[in-house]
């Protein structure tokens, strides 16, 4: 999915007190989320610890991205990577403890990248969508570039 930032929606969030922390320095404190909103299977853990390797090696090679954690209480809730190249950015990773769904924090953190990435001079946002979070995105104006169409053979 595309979004242009000059032509990007203004979205009503929930009124919510929350922090929002930039966590390159902590990428446990960003995985949280994901470790739960993402759960595979028994090797997940191990996936998830060699995900964060792979990003934490990224960083120390100078790659820009931005780990976000919305915190509630003091809680990583939410998460995502935003990553900038020029005026090009990218939204991977955006997932919430299922204990925190329903309440509006995706929204807002997706929110806060935004008014990030206007800062920084980004013109353009992408992201991968599954169904689940097609409609969140589309509220902030994203438009899908193309779908994808799984076939499965049967005999």
């Amino acid at each position: 999915m595309a979004l242009t930032l000059v032509k990007q929606n203004e979205v009503e969030l929930p009124d919510n007190q929350v922090d929002i922390v930039l966590a390159n320095h902590d990428l446990s404190l960003w995985a949280k989320p994901l470790v739960s909103a993402f759960y595979l299977s028994e090797e997940h853990d191990q996936v998830i610890q060699e995900y964060v390797r792979y990003h934490e090696d990224a960083l120390q090679q100078g790659a820009p991205q931005f780990h976000l954690v919305l915190l509630v209480n003091g809680e990583p809730a939410t998460s995502m990577t935003v990553t900038i190249e020029g005026t090009l950015a990218r939204f991977d990773d955006i997932g919430t403890e299922p204990s925190h769904q329903g309440n509006g924090y995706a929204s807002q953190l997706i929110d806060y990248a935004l008014a990030f990435c206007r800062q920084q001079g980004v013109e353009h946002c992408f992201l991968d969508a599954s169904e689940a979070g097609f409609d969140l995105y589309k509220k902030f104006g994203f438009e899908p570039l193309f779908r994808y169409i799984n076939y499965v053979w049967c005999k």
